[in-house]
Order: C-alpha cells, then sequence, then structure tokens
C-alpha cells in the first residue's frame, strides 16, 4: 500500500465518521419532531372529538342492539349519545397517524351506563360485564386510574389528566396492549373518558418505519422500553419541565460500524475514481516520449507571454536516417530531460513538432535573465553526447516587457529560430519585442 493510498483510507475514514455522526445526529432531531408533532395531531384529534361529544344528540337505544355497536349496562331502553359518526371519525384519523397507525386496537368511548367501541368485539360484552357488575363503567374507570373527577382545585390542565397504562394482557383477546385514557370535562367536571387502546409494539414499528424511509438504523433506548407510558404520559400531556419531551433513541454499534466502512469504502473509491480520472486526464495532455504537454492542449488556448525559446534539434532527420528512429526517440528523449533539469518549476514545457521544443519563461525575468537561460539550454544539450552522438540545438526565442499572444510569441520566435538555423545552428537568435 502507497503512502497516497493509506492516507486516503484515512482520510475517507475520518469524513466518514463526521458524516454518519451527523447524518444520525440531524436524523434523531426529525425522529423526535415526526414523534411530537404527531402526538400534537393525536391531542387535536380527541380534542375535536370533545368538541363534537358535547353538541351530539341523544337518541334511544335497546340494550341488545349490538348492531349500533354499543354495550349497555342494564336491559331497559336507554338514551344515549349519538357518536358513531364521529367515533368512527376519530377511529380512521387515528389509524393513519404514524405514532399508531396499523397498531391501533380500539377506541372506546365510556359513560356511566354504556360504552361506544370502534371496533366492536364480541369479547368486549362479556369482559364489561365481568368488569362493571357492581359499579356504572365511568366510576370503575375513574378509580382504577386515579382521574380526577373535576379540575376545579386540583391544579392541573386537561392534558395533565390524561392516562396512560401498560402493557398489559387483554382478557378475551390476549392481545399485549397500552391504554390511554382520556378524561372529556363538561365545566371542569368528567362527563366521559375516550380509551385509545394500542398495541404494545407500537413505538418500536414507528422507529422501524422511520428507519425504512430515512436509511436510518434506531432503536429505542432501553431507558425507553421501560418507561414507555411515561413518555407517552409526558409527551400527550406537554411535561417539558423535567426531562425533554420525545424518544432517547439509540444506534448499535454493529450497524455503525458498518455504516461508517461502507461510507469510507465510497469516499475512497470517489477518491480513487478522482485521482484516475485525473491522472487521465493529464497523461492525455502529456507527451509519452518528451514527458512535456503536447501542442494540441495549447492551441485553442488564448495564452500571453513574455518570454518564450523554440528549440530545434539540428539535423534530426540525418540522425533518423543515419540510426534509426528508436535511436532517434532516444535522442529526443534526453533532449527534452535536459531541457527540464533545467527549467524552473513555473516555466513551462511543450513539445510543439517531431523535434520542436516550446519553453515559456513565466514570471519576471530581465533581458540579461533570459539571455542567460537561453544560452544556459544550449550549452545543457551540446556539453555531452547523447547515446555517442553529438547533438545540438538551435533556439529561436522572444522577450518583450509587455505580454503577447501565444500566437503571435511563436511566429516571432520562428522567425528567430529561422535565423539561427540559416547562420549556422548550435545558436540562440533573440527577437526583442517593444
Amino acid at each position: 500500500m502507497t503512502r497516497r493510498c493509506a492516507l486516503s483510507i484515512c482520510l475517507s475514514f475520518i469524513v466518514s465518521i463526521c458524516i454518519v455522526n451527523l447524518f444520525l445526529t440531524v436524523n434523531k432531531g426529525k425522529l423526535n419532531s415526526k414523534f411530537l408533532t404527531n402526538i400534537l395531531f393525536i391531542s387535536d384529534a380527541i380534542y375535536r372529538f370533545n368538541v363534537n361529544s358535547l353538541n351530539s344528540k341523544y337518541i334511544s337505544l335497546p340494550s341488545n342492539d349490538l348492531k349500533q355497536g354499543v354495550i349497555v349496562k342494564n336491559s331497559e331502553a336507554k338514551k344515549i349519545r349519538d357518536l358513531s359518526e364521529h367515533i368512527d371519525n376519530l377511529f380512521a384519523v387515528l389509524k393513519i397517524n404514524p405514532i399508531i397507525s396499523s397498531n391501533l386496537w380500539t377506541v372506546a368511548n365510556v359513560y356511566p351506563e354504556y360504552v361506544i367501541p370502534r371496533p366492536f368485539r364480541e369479547e368486549y360484552i362479556n369482559l364489561f360485564d365481568k368488569d362493571f357488575a357492581e359499579e356504572n363503567y365511568l366510576e370503575r374507570i375513574l378509580k382504577l386510574e386515579n382521574i380526577e373527577e373535576t379540575l376545579e382545585g386540583s391544579g392541573l390542565t386537561v392534558f395533565e389528566t390524561v392516562r396512560v397504562f401498560g402493557p398489559y394482557i387483554e382478557e378475551g383477546t390476549n392481545e399485549e396492549l397500552f391504554s390511554i385514557y382520556y378524561p372529556l370535562y363538561l365545566e371542569g367536571v368528567v362527563f366521559s373518558v375516550l380509551v385509545i387502546d394500542v398495541k404494545s409494539n407500537f413505538l418500536n414499528d414507528f422507529i422501524e418505519n422511520f428507519n425504512d424511509e430515512e436509511f436510518t438504523w434506531f432503536e429505542m433506548s432501553d431507558k425507553d422500553r421501560q418507561n414507555i407510558s411515561t413518555i407517552i404520559y409526558e409527551s400527550l400531556a406537554l411535561k417539558t419541565e423535567d426531562r425533554k419531551v420525545g424518544l432517547t433513541i439509540k444506534t448499535p454499534t454493529l450497524y455503525n460500524s458498518i455504516a461508517i466502512l461502507i461510507c469510507t469504502l465510497i469516499i475512497h473509491g470517489c477518491f480513487l475514481i478522482a485521482a484516475y480520472i485525473r491522472k487521465f486526464y493529464v497523461e492525455s495532455s502529456i507527451d509519452r516520449l518528451s514527458g512535456f504537454y503536447r501542442k494540441d492542449g495549447f492551441m485553442s488556448k488564448k495564452m500571453s507571454v513574455n518570454s518564450m525559446c523554440l528549440i530545434d534539434i539540428d539535423h534530426f532527420k540525418k540522425i533518423n536516417d543515419t540510426y534509426g528512429h528508436v535511436v532517434g526517440d532516444i535522442v529526443i528523449a534526453e533532449v527534452a530531460n535536459r531541457i527540464k533539469n533545467s527549467m524552473r518549476s513555473t516555466d513551462l514545457a511543450i513539445r510543439w513538432g517531431g523535434e520542436e521544443f516550446v519553453v515559456i519563461f513565466n514570471g519576471e525575468l530581465s533581458f540579461e535573465q533570459f539571455n542567460s537561460k537561453a544560452n544556459g539550454l544550449l550549452s545543457t544539450i551540446n556539453s555531452e553526447t547523447i547515446n555517442d552522438i553529438a547533438v545540438t540545438i538551435s533556439i529561436g526565442a522572444i522577450y518583450s516587457q509587455s505580454e503577447m499572444k501565444l500566437q503571435e510569441a511563436f511566429h516571432l520566435s520562428d522567425e528567430a529560430l529561422y535565423e539561427s538555423k540559416n547562420s549556422g545552428r548550435n545558436k540562440v537568435t533573440i527577437h526583442r519585442h517593444s
């Protein structure tokens, strides 16, 4: 493993930890926001039901008429509130609430002498007859759940009178449930209790559904699993003084590690792809023989230069004809290498043709400095043979105190190169441009 690859993996790992932690933090907030928002929707739905129940009309109903879904305490005809439409609507609204959803079991409105459950189940007839044989339905609920009969002097808000009980096994159906009791008050006195039964796994399902939607891996904390009743009560009662209302969720270490690993692999893969693309782009613009930039990458560029050298290997055709193209390639590569060793890091070298090279000197240079560099290139090439061949170059150069277009600079350098070749080769000709 190269040092660069190891550094890429370490950087990918660190970035992955940050990304995963940020992702989980954002989604924890999103989950709790969704939880609290839908708790408020439940409260709003119950408030509307309470208003509708107060304004409902009374109807006569025989105790044995089960078609209406009402359980009446004794066999005498009763006057009951006509709540069928309202309780059906409440059931439908709670059924689509993400917190309860498919875990909604029963919605029941309890009055002293009758109960209206939705959905109606045959098991409820014996259940209510057994539980409320001696007392009326409402009193029994108030005692069992310690619900305030009147708000006067209690110091409680309506929301704080909510009670949550469970989990327990419902007799007859053997379903494990939580029951939420909403006392409904008229002028501060309780007149009925709304009971909402949900399956005990409702919060787990809510979190799992969120996980499916958001690609998270949250779980209920062990503390929350033991205090579901308290969480629901405090959320419904808007108790925010002692603790932050909502869920304290956790993320399994194994899933966190897998997420970080996957994220690391993805990021490292992106680094590798980016490096490959960069390498491909650079290599596609580099001449392999000389290691210089290719000419076609600069033909369309609107570059401006101050000083430039156009270099041509003398009698290169004769070298090719005498020694062959393999040796000719060796000469080109070595000339390019010597030019490269004479350049600064800011300078730019281009293979302009078969045996022609362009060197652009970036940065400020005096004419004397430029002249020294150009002649230094000349001596660097002809000082030692290449493959036992005496190789020389001719240089045509342009020096200008003001910038000029690359094409113009090349044209002037080409004229200077022509002079160098016509006057004996192995020399430098510089045109000064004012």
